[in-house]
């Protein structure tokens, strides 16, 4: 069943309408990006990139999607042993993983795994062309909080359910690609 899964930037041939996106956060998840079509239009503007994920054998149809934005910072968030790695840059450039989600009827296929996986890879094949330290995300839950650690994400010090992973971090995972 999903064997055939691509991604792509969100556009208007993908039949945003279908999503459905249910329990915690869902529906606000399912409104950003079918509702309001508040997600086209941030795409559109380059506020937040917005990757969707589909099968190859139908390609209109969202499976999942993630977004991806710049972010910032303080050198002083981080562990003093990871703060000793890098420049004395104020803010510190990070990219941010914002808004994720897997449609109800591909639940229960890890694909969650895989849209963080496919956001990995971008931000790796992005150092070639643009600076940052680190991948940030926030999570609502501590559930969710549980689960990005699980795919290699730290808790910041002082922030309770902000998290983030380094470059070198994703590249492990992922394979060093365009580095």
């Amino acid at each position: 069943m999903i064997d055939d899964l691509i991604f792509e930037p969100l556009g208007e041939s993908h039949v945003r309408a279908d999503f459905t996106c249910s329990g915690g956060d869902g529906v606000i998840l399912q409104t950003y990006l079918r509702d309001d079509a508040r997600a086209l239009r941030e795409h559109r503007r380059h506020v937040a990139a917005v990757h969707v994920m589909v099968r190859a054998s139908n390609p209109g149809r969202i499976c999942g999607y993630f977004t991806l934005a710049s972010a910032t910072l303080e050198l002083e968030e981080l562990p003093k042993t990871v703060r000793r790695t890098l420049p004395r840059y104020r803010p510190m450039p990070a990219l941010k993983l914002g808004r994720m989600a897997v449609s109800d009827d591909f639940r229960g296929h890890d694909l969650g795994t895989i849209l963080i996986e496919e956001a990995f890879r971008i931000c790796v094949r992005l150092r070639a062309s643009i600076g940052f330290v680190a991948l940030l995300v926030d999570a609502k839950t501590d559930e969710l909080v549980e689960y990005y650690e699980k795919r290699g994400f730290m808790r910041f010090p002082e922030r309770q359910r902000s998290l983030y992973i380094m470059q070198a971090t994703m590249a492990q995972i992922v394979g060093d690609i365009g580095a």
